[in-house]
């Protein structure tokens, strides 16, 4: 009985799913609760108003990011595990290359459309000159954010910590700052100041570092070297990104959406919700982020069916976790709500709708992640299309009737449609559905 225990304990320790998720649980959790403070010490400093001004110009930023700036971490997992089993070491570093130079140029592009549209856009969502300027100031971090091939390189050199723990470093850089500035007061210029150099500094760090990685692993830099260019490696971010685009109405638009409809204040209470949920979701988004390049070196070795028997798996055990911690802190949103916002019940039921949707998308992320190892990209694409119209349509219909209930409500039907097309399309295809 005892060496029967002991020998699962030796399999969990030894499960790379298992390890990754528990090393990014206190790294990202600890980060995320210097950032919990951080979002205290913001709604103290500017007031809900101000919050909410916030919230619609990162949204804004956000949108023409997600628009076209490429993040390759999917594509760089997928075809870094094939080349990583054939040992092909040349193979690995051109595609760490490629996928770099595709984030830097969509990133600038994003940027420069940006500038493009505020005129338009500012006019719709009746912002003053003041607010359309700090937009486009906040438009820089666009090509700062060129994180995702160099997130894809330490995800695939098991490196899962690092990333943690550099947020660790500037979110207290920037608890810092606040704290300093708390004292004489802050406007949400100088609050986007201290956010604009906090992610430079991330970007810059995570970079240098996914760059020491290969060094040392390699002998030598991936960045260095003659561009190689990779129709199929090409096709693939490009419809990954595609499908990343048209998820933008289930978040960046979201924002812009309660701005024109509902006002700024309702926008810094959403912001600070999900700001909180956020936090939260760090208990079950290490297993999520665990997942993808496990999978996808399980599908590159031919165990699809053991690939998908354990997204299937963590779906249901991600859902209890997230379903137990939702519970709790609804029960006691007295006693840590204050800190961030009027604790009502009315926040308190936004609050537990909106963590129940970040663990139903957290527990989603296995399924998910085996649609990209198994290159599923155009149905993916489809999947995503018809269903973020579907959503847009019933936000449209509710949002002036039910406000922020609208939101949520059509967030949490969004991500249950996108996972049952997803399971019947498997089922249909690969006939897995009852391999489980």
């Amino acid at each position: 009985m005892k060496n029967g225990a002991m020998s699962k304990l030796l399999r969990l320790k030894n499960n790379n799913i298992v390890r990754h998720s528990v090393e990014l649980f206190f790294t990202q959790g600890f980060a995320s609760a210097i950032a919990m403070v951080n979002t205290s010490l913001m709604v103290k400093g500017l007031g809900m108003t101000s919050v909410g001004i916030v919230g619609s110009i990162v949204a804004y930023a956000t949108f023409f990011d997600g628009l076209l700036n490429f993040q390759s971490y999917n594509s760089v997992i997928k075809y870094g595990s094939e080349a990583k089993v054939e040992n092909n070491t040349d193979r690995l570093f051109a595609y760490f290359r490629m996928a770099f130079y595709q984030d830097a140029f969509t990133a600038i592009l994003a940027a420069l459309l940006g500038v493009a549209c505020m005129g338009i856009v500012s006019s719709w969502l009746q912002w003053s000159n003041e607010v359309k300027e700090l937009a486009l100031l906040y438009l820089v971090t666009i090509p700062m954010n060129i994180n995702g091939s160099t997130n894809g390189v330490l995800r695939l050199n098991d490196k899962f910590t690092y990333t943690g723990t550099i947020s660790i470093i500037t979110n207290t850089l920037k608890t810092v700052c606040l704290v300093v500035m708390m004292n004489r007061g802050f406007t949400v210029k100088q609050y986007l100041y201290v956010e604009i150099g906090r992610i430079l500094l991330y970007n810059i760090t995570v970079f240098i570092v996914s760059n020491r990685v290969n060094i040392r692993k390699y002998g030598k830099s991936p960045y260095i070297g003659r561009f190689v260019f990779d129709k199929e490696f090409t096709k693939y971010n490009i419809y990954n990104n595609l499908r990343t685009t048209v998820d933008m109405p289930t978040g960046q638009v979201v924002n812009l959406l309660i701005n024109k409809f509902l006002g700024f204040e309702a926008v810094g209470v959403y912001t600070v919700l999900t700001k909180i949920g956020s936090a939260v979701s760090k208990v079950t988004s290490p297993i999520s982020q665990s997942m993808l390049p496990e999978i996808s070196m399980m599908v590159a070795t031919g165990k699809k069916k053991r690939a998908w028997q354990i997204g299937k798996k963590l779906f249901i055990y991600v859902n209890a976790i997230g379903l137990m911690i939702t519970c709790v802190l609804c029960v006691a949103y007295k006693m840590w709500m204050p800190f961030f916002m009027d604790a009502t019940m009315e926040n308190n039921i936004y609050f537990g709708f909106y963590v129940l949707y970040l663990a139903f998308t957290s527990a989603s992320v296995g399924i998910h992640s085996y649609f990209i190892a198994c290159n599923y990209v155009k149905a993916n694409l489809y999947i995503s299309i018809i269903c973020n119209v579907l959503y847009i349509l019933l936000l449209f219909l509710t949002i002036q009737q039910l406000e922020l209930y609208a939101v949520i409500g059509s967030l949490l039907g969004q991500a249950m449609l996108v996972m049952l097309c997803k399971l019947c399309y498997v089922k249909r295809v690969q006939n897995l559905g009852r391999t489980s």
